[in-house]
């Protein structure tokens, strides 16, 4: 079991945004996020996000077992689609990682979903 989070790059009001976001978490259950989308073709806020959380706290899952036991994440690489990131960190860093995400969503104008809490948070 893993604490999740997630961010999107998605515009509209509350509905259109609680809507895609049913969408994407639609998909996410289906299993078909297995494919990826390229990362160069998501939305920039997100491929901005992943770059400099990955930057701290790298996603490879090609990583040794002892790379991956000191990171945040209990899945890597960190999901992602056009408009959105999930992702699966250790309850272990769950408060570090919930700030940091959180920071990084409002600095990217990005939609920051506390999955937990069932909380959306909006940039600004």
């Amino acid at each position: 079991m893993s604490y999740d989070l997630a961010v999107f790059a998605i515009d509209g009001d509350d509905k259109a945004v609680r809507d895609r976001i049913d969408e994407i978490f639609e998909f996410l259950e289906d299993e078909a996020a297995d494919e990826e989308d390229d990362l160069s073709c998501s939305d920039p806020r997100i491929a901005a996000f992943h770059a400099e959380i990955t930057t701290t706290h790298p996603d490879d899952e090609g990583m040794d077992d002892d790379k991956f036991e000191e990171s945040p994440w209990s899945s890597a690489p960190v999901e992602y689609g056009q408009d959105w990131m999930y992702l699966c960190m250790a309850y272990s860093r769950a408060e570090e990682m919930h700030a940091l995400v959180a920071r990084l969503a409002a600095k990217h104008g990005l939609i920051f979903y506390d999955i937990p809490d069932d909380k959306m948070h909006r940039p600004g």
